[in-house]
């Protein structure tokens, strides 16, 4: 199995003293959970934030095992992470993603769509600092 996507961060769990398991939602696979080497060092951790967009490439010997992955970041969305509004909306749409959808069902409208409320999310926070100046 080799998947090459762009994906959105949805969940991180510690696994191993470095590493992580991260739950990525991807267009046309769906929610993929895979390993992530150094994940909780010092160089992955601004890239696995939940909300942002990546490159992923996920692989495995087998359909059957949990695939490892390499990603590298596409568009940070960690700004908007220091806003407690913005923070607990971006929080809330991953992890419900997360939770309530089944791994590996590709559901194309849901990922325009959480990425369409991220990025909206976005917008309205440029706009509002746009017009505090």
């Amino acid at each position: 199995m080799r998947i090459e996507a762009p994906a959105i961060v949805c969940g991180l769990r510690a696994h191993g003293e470095h590493g992580a398991v991260v739950r990525l939602m991807t267009e046309g696979h769906g929610l993929q959970a895979a390993y992530v080497r150094g994940a909780r060092g010092r160089r992955m951790r601004p890239v696995l934030i939940a909300g942002n967009l990546v490159s992923a490439v996920l692989s495995a010997r087998t359909d059957s095992q949990l695939p490892q992955a390499t990603v590298e970041l596409t568009h940070s969305r960690a700004p908007l992470m220091a806003e407690p509004l913005p923070a607990a909306a971006i929080e809330w749409a991953t992890a419900l993603t997360a939770t309530a959808l089944p791994e590996a069902q590709p559901y194309p409208r849901l990922y325009s769509a959480l990425d369409a409320l991220l990025s909206g999310l976005a917008r309205a926070r440029a706009l509002e600092v746009a017009r505090k100046r």
